[in-house]
């Protein structure tokens, strides 16, 4: 059990092979995020828009699988290695009650803050268009000739659409925290591997960052954020795997995985993360976005809107999931 638990000696490690990767995953994930967000401040960029649709849920299908096989498998695996000793027989499912807690506690985020919008917009007048979101203002501002049954249709709307966009913002915040966690995570992991692993790790998390930046940038576009909120987000996630990376370079020496601490410190933030993309990915991206959304399922529906839809989350679970063999 203690060699099994020791670290492992590095073979033929190269420091500046290991920086240029560090460059390279940066770019990559920078590059995912962009694509899908720029064609938000970009009107001639901006794809059609079952285009659109297929990218977006090709990020909700990134997300879950990430969830489930890049997260919540390699928690599993940590909170159950043998070298946890005593610690991981105690309560064998404790992996899993962390993302359970996880999710739980997403949700009732979510609930507080609907509660909280709600009585905060009750406590506003029809009339005061200031004082609303932009979209919220502009249903407000509806000609004082229309009846006050039209009025209040204007004003439900402009809170429903204030309340999605606020909803779906503080979602892609707990979203990248997520994300950023297990970038930082996987880049600790290119930092400190060595010989041939090496080319293949960095291989495949080339891709990995490429996809989860597209999908965090898919999301972004949908908060209708500004353009300070949209770099400072991209930005966020494209640094954390390289820091994660440089932290590994860093560590190479004493870096244990088998250790203890680092057994338990990475199995609760994977199991974390895992919770947060796991509602994230359904309740928010599927259920909200497809599922319960007219624009799929009202009489005015289109074939090939839902094919987008329906292809696009397929594809991106599929492209994640072949990923999670190497990453």
């Amino acid at each position: 059990m203690a060699d099994e638990c020791a670290s492992e000696e590095l073979d033929s490690y190269s420091v500046s092979a290991h920086v240029g990767a560090l460059f390279i995953v940066l770019a990559c994930g920078g590059l995912g995020a962009t694509l899908p967000a720029i064609s938000h401040h970009v009107p001639r960029l901006r794809p059609q828009d079952d285009v659109l649709t297929f990218g977006n849920f090709f990020g909700a299908g990134v997300v879950l699988a990430t969830a489930l096989i890049h997260m919540i498998m390699p928690a599993i695996e940590n909170l159950t290695n043998p070298c946890l000793g005593a610690a991981a027989e105690v309560y064998e499912a404790l992996p899993l009650l962390i993302v359970l807690v996880s999710i739980l506690a997403m949700q009732a985020l979510e609930f507080v803050l609907a509660l909280h919008l709600r009585r905060g917009a009750k406590r506003v007048p029809m009339g005061a268009g200031d004082a609303l979101p932009a979209a919220m203002a502009t249903a407000a501002a509806a000609p004082a000739a229309g009846s006050v049954q039209e009025r209040r249709h204007h004003h439900q709307h402009g809170m429903d659409l204030g309340d999605k966009n606020a909803r779906l913002t503080v979602t892609v915040l707990l979203f990248e925290m997520g994300v950023a966690l297990h970038s930082v995570i996987i880049g600790v992991s290119l930092g400190v591997v060595s010989g041939d692993s090496f080319a293949t790790l960095l291989a495949a998390l080339v891709f990995h960052q490429f996809f989860e930046g597209f999908a965090l940038g898919s999301a972004v576009a949908q908060t209708d954020p500004t353009l300070c909120t949209t770099v400072t987000t991209i930005a966020a996630f494209a640094l954390s795997a390289p820091v994660g990376t440089a932290i590994g370079i860093g560590v190479r020496s004493s870096f244990n995985e088998n250790a203890t601490a680092t057994l338990w410190l990475l199995g609760v933030f994977e199991a974390i993360s895992g919770g947060i993309l796991i509602y994230t990915g359904l309740v928010e991206l599927i259920t909200y976005g497809l599922t319960l959304n007219p624009r799929f399922t009202g009489k005015d529906a289109r074939a090939c809107s839902m094919a987008a839809a329906f292809a696009g989350m397929y594809m991106g679970a599929a492209a994640m999931s072949i990923i999670g063999k190497w990453a």
